[in-house]
């Protein structure tokens, strides 16, 4: 993927993309998904292509379809932080995050995962601050308009 993509699908993320953290009824511990949504697929099946990983899933509503790029892997989640957090301006807070909360998983034999009474609760605490961070405007955004009132 060229520079140029990278750059593109980042702001893309950015204005589309969305972190999201919690708990499922059967688990415990946190987990994360990252999704990007849109009304027409063909975008989708474009980044796919361009990552070569990712699930295009449709949903269909009595009012609208929607589609959505799913990310499932803890590896698949990492190499996409990855590739477009240097890009990232709007979710840049909530991908450092996020990398962070991925990263605090060690893996076992035959790609079992397990956490620590200490992971599990600093994962807790990554996993509030993504959803914090969800609903808070971001650092970079402030700045850009607290320097743009000033000129």
């Amino acid at each position: 993927m060229t520079k140029t993509e990278r750059a593109w699908l980042a702001g893309f993320f950015d204005g589309e993309g969305c972190v999201h953290t919690g708990k499922s009824s059967s688990s415990k511990h946190y987990r994360l998904c990252i999704k990007i949504g849109q009304s027409f697929p063909g975008v989708l099946y474009y980044i796919k292509d361009l990552l070569g990983y990712g699930q295009v899933r449709s949903y269909y509503t009595k009012l609208y379809p929607a589609h959505f790029l799913d990310l499932h892997s803890k590896d698949e989640h990492i190499k996409f932080i990855k590739t477009i957090l240097p890009y990232s301006i709007v979710k840049k807070e909530q991908l450092e995050t996020a990398l962070e909360f991925l990263q605090n998983v060690h893996d076992k034999p035959h790609g079992h995962r397990y956490l620590s009474k200490k992971q599990a609760k600093n994962r807790e605490k990554l996993g509030n601050l993504i959803i914090k961070l969800k609903h808070e405007e971001p650092v970079n955004a402030k700045t850009y308009v607290s320097s743009r009132r000033s000129s």
